[in-house]
């Protein structure tokens, strides 16, 4: 139906390209030449470059492939190329399934969305700029709060701190490596968050969701997605599409919330790109990449229904989990339940096995025998 390309690789291309495949479309991937999802039988054109090789390059491949959509995978290529709309779309005939970036910038920014939300009287924590409590204003936060880069992706930069003398050094700290930070109340609970996934059309309805009931991450304080299940709850979505009302946001979008140990729901940031546990969403019946082409280029919205009740795994970062986890042999579902009509993987699962093995053999890479005992490698 329509020649795509996938900016960007890792788990999010990889599921992003057996979306698109199994609609239909002919799929390109630009990512650097080592990313796994070169691997997958769902892509035709590959195309070896990186975020840092800025548009001109991208653009150039884009151009002589002829390219009817490009789809970001990250928080970078999802700047890169809503700064760039335009100039594709003069330039090469291509439609940039991206938000424009005067919606998509306060999304991006883990501290303007908490300052809206704060706004609109959406549900959030207590969120305050790192520069201020550096300056000496904490704002009655109590403790422990967590120091949050304002832009990062997965659970880099996320760090708690207990102990308020040690604050400003970790703020200090945090900010030399990551960029501007905030502090944010931490949120108690050991229980499951939440991944929250929606597309917005420019007339504001909420066209399809998925939501992710996130039960093992890693690392354990703060991590991504190693075992999950799609669930249903209309009051995170009416959360959530409140939020892309307030931005006059259109497209896709995933979200982050918490539950406190009291049930409140929390929205913590949202991602403007597919999130690596896509999957998840597609095997519940909804093909969110379908979505994106068809009003990114106005074709025929695809059906969707969303049946939840799927088990997703991402085996190598579930294997971090169970090294690390005093829970191991009592979770819910059980860890060695590998198999079932309901249970997908990630890295692509038997019918892309390719790419799932070069990502567990990426995965293992990390590993190392010390002491008797398999751990994580030290850096």
């Amino acid at each position: 139906m329509a020649k795509v390309l996938i900016a960007g690789g890792g788990l999010q291309a990889i599921s992003t390209a057996r979306s698109l495949a199994d609609a239909g479309h002919a799929v390109g991937l630009w990512a650097p030449q080592a990313d796994y999802a070169h691997k997958s039988r769902a892509v035709s054109c590959h195309g070896f470059g990186r975020l840092a090789d800025g548009i001109g390059p991208l653009a150039d491949f884009i151009r002589g492939h002829a390219f009817d959509a490009v789809i970001p995978m990250s928080d970078g290529y999802a700047e890169l190329l809503s700064r760039n709309k335009r100039l594709i779309a003069d330039s090469t005939g291509c439609r940039a399934a991206v938000p424009d970036f005067a919606q998509l910038e306060p999304a991006a920014d883990k501290l303007k969305l908490m300052g809206i939300c704060a706004e609109r009287g959406l549900p959030h924590p207590r969120t305050v700029e790192g520069r201020a409590v550096i300056d000496g204003d904490a704002a009655g936060l109590t403790f422990p709060v967590v120091v949050k880069p304002n832009h990062s992706v997965g659970a880099r930069g996320i760090t708690k701190v207990s102990d308020p003398a040690r604050l400003k050094e970790t703020l200090e700290k945090v900010t030399r490596e990551f960029g501007e930070c905030h502090v944010q109340e931490y949120v108690e609970g050991k229980g499951p968050y939440y991944n929250v996934m929606l597309y917005r059309d420019d007339s504001g309805r909420c066209v399809a969701h998925a939501i992710l009931e996130i039960i093992r991450y890693y690392p354990l304080q703060a991590g991504s997605s190693s075992m999950c299940r799609t669930i249903e709850d209309p009051a995170l979505v009416d959360i959530c599409m409140n939020a892309l009302d307030a931005l006059g946001y259109v497209g896709f979008a995933d979200f982050d919330v918490l539950r406190t140990r009291e049930g409140e729901y929390k929205m913590i940031e949202i991602n403007p790109r597919v999130p690596a546990s896509l999957r998840g969403a597609a095997v519940s019946g909804v093909n969110f990449p379908a979505i994106i082409v068809a009003d990114t280029l106005g074709l025929p919205m695809p059906a969707t229904t969303y049946t939840p009740g799927k088990t997703l795994r991402y085996l190598g970062l579930d294997i971090m989990w169970f090294i690390s986890s005093p829970d191991r042999f009592t979770t819910r579902p059980g860890w060695f339940r590998f198999w079932g009509k309901d249970v997908y993987y990630q890295e692509g699962g038997r019918r892309d096995w390719r790419p799932m093995l070069a990502a567990f053999l990426e995965n293992f890479n990390k590993l190392e025998f010390k002491g008797g005992r398999l751990r994580k490698k030290s850096h």
